[in-house]
């Protein structure tokens, strides 16, 4: 990578810290506070601080890629100044190239994305920003599963994102454990629960979770899916509890995002402003919702060289018309967006007609 190349041999012109004390002035103290133990090569020190740049994103004005990008650009480089000039243009137009992911009604192994359009802006703006960091989405049964999958997509796009879902079946709920919960959160960063009687403590544990993913590169979203239960046990509740109120501090969302799927217990410890809601409307799906998603289809193929769909108002009317009914709006919902689901996945992977049928 180009800008990491550049940047390690800029580092190399003399020790690390004073060269990043150098390129971020005022903005270097917070970035030198997070640099993880062991960094020995330049290479290492690179990584970090273009990792570093990239969540930090527009944060600040000028953004810490901006600053980062014009020193390299003004201590003239060797190779690399017309790419590296792009990159900075770019940067303070604010553009970033992976937007588009957000909007995106394909997912991952062909998977249709098509409802949650209140979602998909919050979602930028809670994963960009540090301003909030706690995700609370309403809403029971319908929607939940693809949640999880636009997180896992967002994931595989962005190299800096660490997705943790922890999915808390009902009939498990009484029995799960507090050092199970801080062992689920854990065990993705590589660390265990230790073996001591604070162990079962949920501010000790929450303390250890904290401190944990403060050391680790990137932002780390934790998705807690079902941890609404009225019959879970209390520490369980109270480490959750705690972490609906730290991951909300300045010197936490830096590098974590906690996201509560059905989590209807209320957060009084916690200033409502900080907090990201998304109430599923019904029904989440339209018309347009299935017309852009057989568009990006298109463009698929197009770039696959296979042929184009054609008529795809027609497809779209044809599948709301064919979709299956319930007793309840929820149950509705539910069967309908496995429908449509269904069917658009047949007719990306070819093995239903055009119309889906």
């Amino acid at each position: 990578m180009l800008l990491q190349e550049q940047l390690a041999l800029a580092l190399a012109a003399g020790e690390p810290k004073n060269s990043i004390r150098a390129y971020f002035d005022i903005d270097a103290t917070a970035l030198l506070r997070d640099l993880p133990v062991g960094l020995g090569t330049n290479d290492e020190y690179a990584a970090f601080v273009i990792d570093y740049c990239v969540r930090s994103r527009w944060s600040l004005n000028p953004s810490l890629m901006e600053k980062l990008l014009s020193k390299l650009i003004v201590a003239g480089l060797s190779a690399g100044i017309a790419e590296l000039s792009g990159a900075l243009a770019r940067v303070k137009l604010q553009q970033d190239p992976n937007d588009d992911c957000y909007t995106s009604y394909w997912v991952l192994n062909g998977q249709p994305f098509l409802n949650r359009q209140t979602l998909r802006p919050l979602l930028k703006d809670f994963i960009q920003s540090n301003t909030r960091s706690l995700l609370q989405i309403a809403g029971p049964g319908a929607g939940r599963t693809y949640t999880r999958e636009f997180f896992d997509y967002l994931a595989s796009q962005f190299s800096e994102l660490h997705l943790v879902p922890i999915i808390l079946n009902k009939k498990d709920g009484p029995s799960y454990n507090v050092e199970a919960l801080a062992e689920d959160i854990l065990n993705p960063m590589g660390v265990g629960v230790p073996e001591s009687s604070s162990s079962s403590d949920a501010a000790s544990l929450c303390r250890l979770i904290l401190r944990t993913t403060k050391l680790q590169s990137g932002l780390w979203i934790f998705v807690l899916d079902g941890f609404g239960q009225t019959d879970l046990q209390p520490q369980v509740q109270e480490l959750v509890r705690l972490l609906t109120v730290k991951c909300t501090s300045p010197e936490y969302r830096r590098k974590m995002r906690l996201v509560l799927v059905n989590y209807t217990v209320s957060l009084e410890d916690v200033l409502p402003a900080a907090i990201v809601n998304e109430n599923i409307p019904l029904p989440s799906v339209n018309r347009q919702d299935l017309i852009n998603c057989l568009l990006q289809l298109n463009e698929q193929r197009r770039q696959a060289r296979a042929p184009l769909l054609d008529g795809l108002d027609v497809i779209a009317d044809a599948m709301l018309i064919a979709a299956p009914q319930a007793d309840d709006p929820r149950a509705t919902e539910k069967a309908r967006l496995k429908f449509l689901n269904e069917r658009l996945s047949a007719i990306a992977t070819g093995l239903r007609g055009a119309d889906g049928s």
